[in-house]
């Protein structure tokens, strides 16, 4: 139980984070290495704009997708997960929460590992949709499945320890991706 949920707690957390990462995608899909972001000074360009500092246009110009359909990475992966909630619960009294806990770690670690090795937008789009799906068991299944296995005077640590987990893991992956641009 608990490596499905750390699977499904990073792919719940790469939902969370994937918005701040729309100038890497913008670069990359319009086939410009996003490398360059470590030697441009982002505060200077728009410094130099002035008042009309408008960070959407600049994406814009790049020639790549537009980029509404770039946020759609953000915005669709976390509108399936919580449509899956929907169907996850009643799924899981017909079929057993264990099964379909299992399933859905392995939809999130399939769909992860499909958008790291996607090279179109749509084909990321796609596994990102997959890889929401699976992490949807995240906030359907284990807080059944704690209440199925801890006593009723254990639950409340057992949530929050489940919730701090997931935070932790947010805010090591935010880290790291701050420590990176700085560098």
């Amino acid at each position: 139980m608990y490596l499905t949920y750390l699977v499904g707690a990073l792919a719940l957390s790469a939902e969370a984070i994937i918005a701040a990462l729309t100038p890497v995608f913008a670069l990359e899909y319009a086939g410009i290495n996003p490398k360059i972001l470590d030697t441009i000074n982002i505060s200077a360009v728009l410094a130099a704009q002035g008042n009309k500092a408008n960070v959407v246009s600049l994406l814009s110009s790049f020639g790549g997708p537009p980029i509404w359909k770039i946020s759609m990475l953000a915005t669709l992966p976390l509108l399936t997960n919580g449509v899956s909630s929907y169907f996850l619960v009643p799924l899981s009294i017909a079929i057993g929460r264990r099964p379909l806990l299992i399933l859905c770690g392995l939809l999130a670690w399939v769909g992860g590992l499909w958008a790291g090795m996607s090279k179109s937008l749509d084909s990321h789009l796609a596994a990102r949709c997959l890889q929401g799906l699976g992490a949807g068991a995240v906030e359907a299944l284990i807080p059944l499945m704690v209440q199925d296995i801890v006593f009723i005077h254990n639950r409340n640590r057992a949530m929050s320890s489940i919730w701090a987990a997931q935070v932790g893991l947010q805010t090591c992956l935010k880290t790291a991706r701050l420590t990176h641009l700085r560098a």
